[in-house]
């Protein structure tokens, strides 16, 4: 017995066979098929995540599952689980009616609580940073072994973000920006991005939209997202969105978020701030140098190390 991951691009409807012949027996031929389904997708309101929305008059949370292939008269569920610490968490099961006939859109409904009780089908929720849920729908043909994850919809409360670079800068430096943003992990399992845009007092110099990226996986406390932006002494302008902004000394840079969601009203808002460019570039110089004292050598022998020495302030 034996067996060989294999990479193949394939899309819902495709068939994928696999034939085998046999040397033993000769001209023994088999053979499996199998035909790609469409991933199901998990859906989770309210959005965003606020105390306003698992106050005690309000229906907790609302989970849609949408799967085209399940057979008449299957019952259907998803698990819902919530974290705030190591130490707090909670999971329901809530069945799922489809809505309609044929239409392959289920739903179900937890109610939230900010008690936890494991044994009855209330939800935890708490008001704090780390707070998070997760719906999760055991799509048959996913979740197995290393197969495909099952579907799966991440939710954390919301929370104000910060913004945060330096305020003054040299031209040819790497201009450092960091975002906290709870929310904006979309996906525990996996790197989330934001994104920012840096813009210059310097005319006709284009716009850069930045990629940041989140520093872990998961956080449960604080949400990370870091990036860089490479400034160049250089009085020409350049295009925008080309991976690079020239500045000149007296500059003004403004780098701006946009945040989805703010803690207590759900509202997006703006966020900025201002980086002076204060000084210019400075030249900076290569040597080839002897390992042993970095000082310049003019030659080498074979099999002999030697450094290359860059220095630039």
């Amino acid at each position: 017995l034996s067996h060989v991951p294999l990479n193949i691009s394939a899309v819902a409807g495709d068939v994928i066979t696999a034939t085998y012949k046999d040397a033993s027996p000769a001209l023994h031929v088999t053979s499996a098929s199998l035909t790609v389904l469409a991933r199901a997708t998990v859906l989770a309101v309210p959005t965003p995540v606020i105390l306003a929305s698992h106050d005690p008059s309000t229906p907790g949370i609302l989970v849609t599952v949408r799967d085209a292939n399940v057979p008449r008269g299957t019952s259907l569920s998803a698990t819902v689980t919530s974290y705030d610490n190591a130490s707090l968490t909670d999971a329901v099961v809530v069945a799922l009616t489809e809505k309609g006939v044929a239409t392959g859109v289920y739903t179900g409904r937890v109610v939230t609580s900010l008690t936890l009780d494991t044994t009855d089908n209330l939800l935890l929720f708490q008001d704090t940073p780390s707070y998070r849920y997760k719906a999760q729908y055991f799509q048959p043909g996913t979740g197995g072994g290393n197969s495909s994850r099952a579907p799966v919809f991440f939710q954390r409360i919301a929370t104000d973000a910060t913004l945060s670079a330096v305020s003054t800068i040299r031209a040819g430096e790497l201009l450092q920006i960091t975002v906290m943003d709870n929310d904006r992990d979309l996906d525990w399992d996996d790197i989330d991005t934001v994104q920012v845009t840096v813009s210059t007092t310097k005319n006709y110099e284009g716009s850069e939209l930045v990629t940041l990226h989140e520093t872990g996986a998961t956080n449960e406390s604080h949400v990370t997202f870091t990036g860089a932006l490479l400034l160049y002494d250089d009085a020409t302008a350049g295009g925008g969105d080309d991976g690079r902004i020239n500045v000149m000394v007296g500059d003004t840079l403004t780098v701006t978020y946009l945040e989805p969601y703010r803690a207590t009203s759900g509202a997006e808002r703006i966020l900025s701030t201002d980086v002076a460019v204060t000084a210019g570039g400075v030249l900076g110089s290569v040597r080839l140098v002897d390992p042993g004292g970095y000082a310049t050598s003019a030659l080498v022998n074979e099999w002999q190390s030697i450094y290359v020495l860059l220095e630039d302030p």
